[in-house]
């Protein structure tokens, strides 16, 4: 946005598997950049299921915003639990590949 960086995103691979990762700034939300993300986004979650199968993570439950952007994006919401030193909720969300493309597609941001 303007020449600065206003999301940064990836995937990260350990011994569990492949974990994708989003890192905004608030610019994000205002800039009418949200949806060419999550458009974008899509593509590559579909690229990154195929190529590691199940993608899984966690997302810091009061993290609404995000939350949204990872419904959109086709993913599912699972088990809520504390984590961390500080014991705060955080809501555990995966894709798998054959059971959630078609959802991915008719996905919408503002659900």
């Amino acid at each position: 946005l303007k020449d600065k960086p206003v999301a940064l995103f990836g995937i990260g691979l350990d011994a569990e598997g492949a974990h994708p990762f989003l890192l905004t700034t608030p610019e994000v939300r205002s800039s009418g950049l949200s949806r060419f993300i999550v458009q974008y986004g899509r593509g590559q979650v579909i690229r990154w299921g195929m190529m590691y199968g199940t993608l899984t993570n966690v997302v810091y439950t009061k993290n609404h915003h995000h939350i949204r952007f990872i419904r959109a994006l086709g993913f599912t919401l699972g088990d809520t639990r504390k984590r961390g030193p500080l014991l705060l909720p955080f809501t555990e969300f995966s894709y798998v590949p054959s059971s959630t493309r078609g959802s991915a597609r008719n996905a919408r941001v503002g659900r």
